[in-house]
């Protein structure tokens, strides 16, 4: 198993995204015509007037509504691990709303992907509330190469063994809602008798929500595959050190798109362990 965790780099490329409409996630307003410049990780600037540097990478998203929170799918879930530049590996990337996978799936499409064979490109399979889970996992089975973008019903409780998925993308740290009213009365009672809801509750179960979604990947002796998580909250927040403590095997870290292609490249490249002497 290759763990592998997103981590800015002096070489970290710039990426330029327009979009049609800017949401600010907390007070719910729209701008339009907005350009978001990203370098590496981090957003550096958002306006209407910002200019685009030469050689960045440009995503065009003008059609569509985007949310800061979400530009760490755009800029990762399109990089060379789906691209035809990339690995020929079936891949899952796991989300925490439907709105992510929409946006990620429009995103690709932008790219060139969709649900349609097209060159040597992966199919995009997208779990949606119109269309049965069971009948995208069958789908994501009988494929030779395919990208499945799911939510928490893939969490857990879905088996795929050996070359079924070799690749695994955690965009988001699988955090409950804290608006679900289930969530929320959880809450209100740990911190009646006196404990953090956040830290005894939330915390505790998206770590064991993440661990379930390894399960995805590994699930027999002699299985392999790579897990990129692409949440940087795992290094700026202090409860960071809790997931990273409970990962099933010690990361490493990712610059750009070339030093991870090269790790997946060189991971790959080894024969499975039930073929080494």
């Amino acid at each position: 198993l290759l763990l592998l965790l997103s981590m800015v780099s002096a070489s970290a490329q710039v990426t330029a995204i327009r979009a049609g409409k800017l949401v600010d996630p907390e007070s719910g307003q729209t701008s339009s015509n907005q350009v978001i410049l990203v370098e590496g990780r981090t957003i550096r600037a958002v306006g209407s007037d910002v200019a685009i540097p030469a050689g960045a990478k440009v995503i065009d998203l003008s059609s569509m509504t985007v949310m800061p929170g979400l530009i760490d799918c755009h800029t990762h879930v399109c990089s060379g691990v789906v691209s035809r530049r990339g690995l020929p590996r079936k891949t899952m990337a796991l989300f925490t709303s439907d709105r992510a996978i929409r946006v990620a799936q429009d995103v690709l499409a932008a790219h060139g992907f969709g649900d349609v064979p097209e060159g040597t490109g992966p199919v995009v399979l997208a779990q949606s509330p119109r269309t049965p889970a069971a009948t995208v996992l069958e789908q994501f089975r009988r494929l030779p190469r395919a990208l499945l973008l799911g939510t928490a019903t893939f969490w857990e409780g879905v088996d795929f063994p050996g070359d079924d998925l070799e690749v695994l993308v955690v965009a988001k740290l699988p955090f409950l809602v804290p608006s679900d009213p289930w969530v929320e009365a959880r809450c209100e009672r740990l911190q009646a008798t006196g404990e953090n809801p956040f830290t005894s509750f939330m915390v505790r179960d998206a770590v064991l929500r993440l661990r379930q979604g390894f399960g995805r990947l590994i699930r027999r002796t002699g299985d392999r595959g790579v897990v990129l998580i692409l949440d940087n909250r795992l290094h700026t927040k202090n409860y960071g050190t809790t997931f990273l403590g409970a990962l099933p095997t010690v990361p490493v870290t990712y610059g750009d798109e070339s030093d991870l292609l090269a790790r997946l490249d060189t991971f790959f490249g080894r024969p499975p362990a039930r073929e080494q002497a």
